[in-house]
């Protein structure tokens, strides 16, 4: 386990055994009685170790790395307008081979089989190509737009966000592995609990603040805890919870090993809440329900304390009106010294 900056402890290793893979593939071995037997398959997980250590350590260091972690503290990167034209290149490339109607597809097998078009009888919607189109600013406003829109139609559960749909019941090697998972669990069809912040974050760049908070909410545990019989988890987040092609639809599973708090986090504070740290500046830019009229926050950042207070009395999802550091109206929140409190104010 590590301890984050506030304390928390968190698992970076987890051993598991999978009893339900090697039954899928028909796998078998001769034991000493000479008799066939169906071996039990054990994952040992090492990426989400990663992704869970350099989260806690990027927190812990709030980006400011020492010499001994980071050795090279400032590197200038070869990036220049010359590249601009190739960026346009791959973007309409993308708009040309990518978009569909009302969607973009998920990819393009080897044999250039087309992943998630509108005549696909299985896996005809995902979730992680449309948000990203919005998210890295590859769609523009009108794609934009639909793609989320065909996420809420097609996707949107009580439970969260499907990762696609309808759930494959038919193998297809040139599409892989996620054709062979029983159909609503894991990644045929089931709410991965990972990626479903990634729309959170799509709906605010949107500013559709009533859109994040809808799937916000179907996600979050604390508004599962009056249906356990049907959760049969803990009240947090899990790896995924089973899709609406099972029979056992609402059901969380795998609560010990999952990114999806950190990216929950990341999420609604970043992007909803709009509180984002920069390189010597706090961007507060919140994208929030039209009726959520205030809030506040407190943000420890470098060593500064933030009191934050919002102000939504006009009734707004997106936009800032006007920033007041400690009574006094600016343009932006600088880095303030370390040891210090401040005050700030934002108008919508």
């Amino acid at each position: 386990h590590l301890a984050d900056s506030i304390g928390r402890t968190w698992q970076c290793g987890t051993i598991q055994l999978d009893m339900q893979l090697p039954e899928r593939f028909e796998l078998e071995y001769t034991g000493a009685d000479g008799e066939k037997h169906r071996p039990v398959m054990i994952h040992r997980v090492v990426l989400g170790s990663i992704e869970r250590f350099i989260g806690v350590i990027t927190e812990h260091f709030a980006g400011a790395f020492p010499t001994w972690l980071a050795p090279v503290q400032v590197k200038v990167l070869p990036i220049s307008d010359k590249y601009m034209d190739y960026a346009e290149k791959v973007k309409a490339a993308c708009d040309r081979e990518l978009w569909d109607k009302e969607w973009y597809i998920r990819g393009i097998t080897k044999k250039g089989k087309k992943i998630g078009t509108m005549e696909d009888e299985e896996g005809k919607v995902h979730l992680e190509s449309n948000a990203w189109a919005v998210l890295s600013g590859a769609a523009d406003h009108d794609k934009a737009v639909k793609a989320m829109d065909a996420v809420d139609k097609y996707l949107y559960t009580p439970y969260g966000i499907l990762l696609n749909t309808p759930a494959y019941t038919k193998p297809d090697t040139s599409i892989g592995f996620i054709t062979k998972v029983y159909p609503g669990l894991k990644e045929n069809s089931a709410i991965f609990s990972h990626p479903n912040p990634w729309a959170w974050a799509a709906e605010c760049k949107l500013g559709r603040g009533d859109m994040a908070m809808k799937y916000y909410d179907a996600l979050c545990p604390y508004w599962q805890n009056d249906m356990i019989e049907i959760r049969e988890s803990e009240p947090y987040s899990c790896q995924f919870v089973v899709g609406k092609d099972h029979t056992a639809f609402g059901r969380a599973r795998h609560p010990f090993m999952t990114g999806s708090g950190g990216w929950a986090y990341f999420s609604a504070t970043r992007y909803m809440l709009g509180i984002r740290p920069d390189f010597d500046t706090l961007e507060i830019d919140p994208c929030i329900p039209a009726d959520w009229k205030e809030f506040k926050a407190i943000r420890n950042w470098r060593g500064a304390v933030y009191h934050i207070h919002i102000n939504n009395e006009a009734g707004v999802m997106k936009g800032v009106k006007e920033i007041y550091v400690d009574h006094e109206k600016v343009e932006t929140i600088p880095q303030m010294q370390a040891g210090t409190e401040h005050f700030v104010e934002i108008v919508m």
